[in-house]
């Protein structure tokens, strides 16, 4: 089930900033997910970045027959979102794709001034956070108005945290090694603008 479920942020996050599932929890319970409203509808990638050059950050910009869209849709429970990724690129034609994307359940932990988007899984149809081995990711992000900017945690911080936590953790454990806010934990790896 961990690699189903983390099949649309690991799409969303596919350059190696985030490989897929990382954590036995997210963040927080949906139930306790906090309102923000302002990030639903369709958003289309302008920029990510790639961190697997030594030499630092290659920011990387689609081309004029790319396009990548983020849908982020209201679900049924309060503040509880329906994300899904849809990718065109050219000379595709219509009816060529093979894509299996599925959609996720996903939803916002306010913790001080910071944000974070718990994606994850679910169990008959509803979104579930307390299972472990269930399969979680967590995004920082910051939003405006027309620009929303996801940052994936970096490879020397998964090591460290899953280091740390062990095989055996609980989710105030992950909480605190997620959010503790060392320098260059978290790296930038995504910018979208809001589509009109």
């Amino acid at each position: 089930m961990r690699t189903n479920c983390c099949h649309l942020l690991s799409l969303l996050l596919s350059l190696v900033v985030f490989a897929g599932c990382e954590w036995d929890y997210p963040l927080s319970q949906p139930e306790e997910a906090v309102a923000e409203a302002k990030m639903v509808g369709p958003w289309k990638l302008v920029a990510n970045y790639d961190y697997g050059d030594p030499s630092g950050a290659k920011k990387r910009t689609p081309t004029a027959d790319e396009l990548s869209i983020l849908k982020i849709m209201k679900a049924t429970e309060k503040n509880v979102f329906i994300v899904g990724f849809t990718q065109f690129h050219k000379p595709q034609l219509p009816g060529e794709s093979r894509d299996k994307r599925r959609t996720q359940y996903a939803w916002v932990t306010k913790i001080g001034d910071t944000r974070y988007l718990n994606v994850g899984s679910s169990e008959l149809e509803k979104p579930t956070g307390g299972e472990k081995d269930r399969g979680f990711s967590v995004v920082k992000y910051e939003l405006s108005e027309n620009k929303l900017v996801m940052y994936g945690l970096s490879r020397n911080a998964r090591s460290r945290i899953s280091s740390f936590l062990g095989d055996f953790y609980q989710r105030d454990a992950l909480r605190q090694q997620l959010t503790a806010g060392k320098k260059g934990d978290w790296q930038v790896a995504f910018e979208y603008t809001r589509m009109q």
